[in-house]
């Protein structure tokens, strides 16, 4: 509480001459972090984005599986039932102990088996989601047949619905108050950010203003957009209003309570 603030320097997008600031900011080993979270949150949504891919995958196996022993005790009756190994995921009963992992890519020529063409877009997951859900609840009481264990079927759809939000997290990370420039020198890096300057020949706009960097921080997790209509119920003396102005520009309402 006793140290000095971190203070940022947020560029003015309604000046017309900051680049060259923006150049000696840049020059100067300050960096802008709002541009850094969009990298660090891209690269995240990227990774998640995988391992969405491989839950789908894993999905994918384990109804091949069960579809492909439901099929086998159509045919024999008397078929001893196979069950999977929760802990190995091995499919007890097999004779060559086969593993999850060395499913022949026969298994998924059939569409209807293919999770991942059946999850079309973000409007689509929670249906998604649901339906095999429940497809899983159903299997479980159905004592015909001794599936693949419907615990790991919905373990796999509990962690997907997990990435799922956080996907969504990193990807509104990734466009959150995408024209804001907010430039700050590393962490340990004690070097004062010069004051706003005029620019130049006009002198009609400053090209920055100084703000504690933390002041940014509820303006990126509001996102405004241009057209939003924001009531600021405690503007003064207006760093955090003169911070969304730079991401709605002329296209939206400000009201302001001083």
């Amino acid at each position: 509480m006793l140290s000095r603030k971190k203070y940022c320097s947020i560029i003015n997008n309604f000046s017309p001459g900051v680049e060259t600031l923006v150049h000696k900011l840049d020059e100067s080993g300050a960096y802008d972090f709002v541009k850094e979270l969009h990298q660090k949150a891209k690269i995240k949504y990227d990774d998640i984005c995988l391992e969405i891919v491989e839950i789908l995958h894993a999905m994918d196996k384990l109804r091949a599986i069960n579809a492909q022993l439901e099929l086998d005790l159509e045919k024999n009756p008397d078929t001893e039932l196979f069950s999977i190994n929760n802990r190995n995921n091995t499919i007890v009963g097999c004779s060559d102990g086969e593993n999850l992992s060395s499913l022949s890519n026969s298994h998924f020529d059939d569409p209807k088996l293919n999770l991942s063409a059946e999850l079309r877009g973000e409007d689509d997951f929670h249906d998604f989601i649901a339906k095999y859900r429940k497809e899983s609840s159903n299997e479980a009481s159905d004592q015909s047949f001794n599936q693949v264990p419907d615990k790991s079927m919905l373990q796999l759809i509990d962690k997907l619905e997990d990435l799922h939000d956080r996907r969504e997290v990193y990807h509104k990370l990734c466009r959150s108050c995408i024209d804001l420039k907010a430039y700050v020198f590393p962490k340990g890096d004690i070097t004062e950010l010069n004051s706003s300057v005029l620019d130049s020949p006009q002198k009609d706009y400053y090209q920055n203003f100084l703000l504690d960097a933390t002041s940014v921080l509820p303006v990126i997790a509001l996102d405004p957009k241009p057209g939003d209509q924001i009531l600021d119920m405690c503007s003064a003396p207006g760093g955090k209003l003169s911070t969304i102005l730079q991401i709605v520009k002329n296209e939206g309402l400000l009201n302001m309570s001083f």
